[in-house]
């Protein structure tokens, strides 16, 4: 962020990922826009189809995913939360802010290894939790 505030405004763009799963064609536009480059029905057609997974992705993409590890996370989640705070205020304007509800139930890391696998998850999903909090 530093060194785009040094740069002028008109020389760089910014997008949310987010944005872009959502509306892949809109952005890809946009950015082909910033750019000066002509965007054809080829493009527009290749954006408006299914992204392929990566091939290291190991499970289908979900909002959610990283909640999984919510347990190793939570250390870090006060610094987390503040950079996109300090993101979203640098951006304004330039694209869709960052998420920063990414709270995670601490009464449900804390109960992490209490839990027989069996047991209904803590989180109140009545999942078991050897299938909610503690997938492995």
């Amino acid at each position: 962020m530093q060194d785009l505030a040094c740069l002028d405004p008109s020389r760089w763009c910014a997008l949310n990922y987010a944005e872009f799963i959502a509306d892949t064609t809109l952005v890809v536009e946009r950015l082909c826009h910033f750019m000066e480059v002509p965007v054809d029905e080829a493009l527009r057609a290749h954006c408006s189809g299914r992204l392929p997974n990566s091939r290291y992705t190991l499970s289908p993409p979900a909002t959610d995913k990283w909640r999984r590890h919510a347990h190793e996370l939570a250390p870090e989640m006060p610094a987390v939360i503040e950079m996109c705070e300090q993101i979203n205020e640098f951006v304004i304007g330039r694209s869709l802010p960052l998420a920063t509800d990414l709270s995670i139930d601490l009464t449900v890391v804390a109960t992490q290894g209490k839990l027989s696998r069996n047991e209904p998850c803590s989180c109140g999903s009545k999942k078991k939790y050897k299938h909610c909090h503690g997938r492995l």
